[in-house]
């Protein structure tokens, strides 16, 4: 019996000018390496929530959420009352980081937040920016009314979406409205920026890996929400305003 021998790997040739055979290899050539983007795309979606009681027992609320330009973004966590009744005031920034999923973004890499800082009435010492990465994007468009007697049962009470209702602060016995603090999940895990007039319309770069990584006890977060954190209490008041302009996510 002869022996089986393994056959060569045949190859072909192709004509190209002047008459020239060129043998193709059997392995194709890898594709050239992905280009990475520094600049990571965010979709900024600002938000407006006020709630209010009134003396004659009325109580009502609105919230309004829509797209941003990316420019001048108020932020505000205020209460003030006076004698027809109180209100609470809030204003936030969501970012939704890379929201169409380009594949020339790597977001295993550490990032960090850009954006531009001023005044608005309060003094920013008043103040600190913070950052949590949120595990619940609001819609593009939302537009939420309630109004009813204060008196109902809590059950009865009508509160906007959870984003709507503004985080907890550190002042010592805040007052709440019927809704109380926002509960959304992640709003535990945020980075405080405190500010100083050396800020006033100045550009504030953060690491927030810890947020768009997570850590040991929490997981890695698509977005991130943005708002102005009260430092002082007047009088049982607080108001705490910054407005927020050009604003960008990238890899560090």
């Amino acid at each position: 019996l002869q022996p089986i021998l393994p056959q060569p790997i045949p190859f072909r040739a192709i004509q190209v000018p002047h008459g020239t055979l060129c043998p193709i290899s059997p392995h194709p050539t890898p594709p050239p390496p992905r280009t990475l983007n520094k600049d990571v795309p965010e979709e900024s979606i600002a938000v407006t929530s006020y709630f209010y009681v009134g003396v004659y027992d009325s109580e009502s609320s609105h919230c309004d959420a829509s797209l941003s330009n990316g420019t001048d973004v108020p932020l505000q966590h205020a209460f003030s009352a006076g004698g027809s009744g109180g209100g609470w005031s809030y204003s936030s920034l969501m970012l939704v980081i890379n929201p169409s999923g380009n594949d020339n973004v790597d977001l295993t890499l550490p990032m960090s937040l850009s954006m531009t800082v001023s005044k608005h009435y309060a003094e920013l010492s008043e103040t600190t920016i913070r950052i949590a990465g949120i595990k619940t994007a609001p819609p593009d468009s939302l537009s939420y009314k309630s109004s009813g007697a204060s008196k109902r049962a809590d059950e009865q009470m009508s509160c906007p979406p959870d984003y709507c209702v503004p985080p907890t602060t550190d002042l010592k016995s805040p007052s709440e409205s019927w809704c109380g603090w926002s509960t959304s999940e992640g709003l535990d895990n945020f980075i405080d920026v405190p500010l100083n007039s050396d800020n006033d319309a100045n550009t504030v770069s953060i690491n927030i890996t810890q947020l768009t990584l997570g850590d040991a006890t929490h997981g890695a977060s698509s977005m991130l929400q943005i708002w102005a954190n009260p430092t002082n209490l007047y009088g049982g008041f607080w108001d705490a305003e910054v407005t927020l302009s050009d604003f960008s996510l990238a890899n560090m």
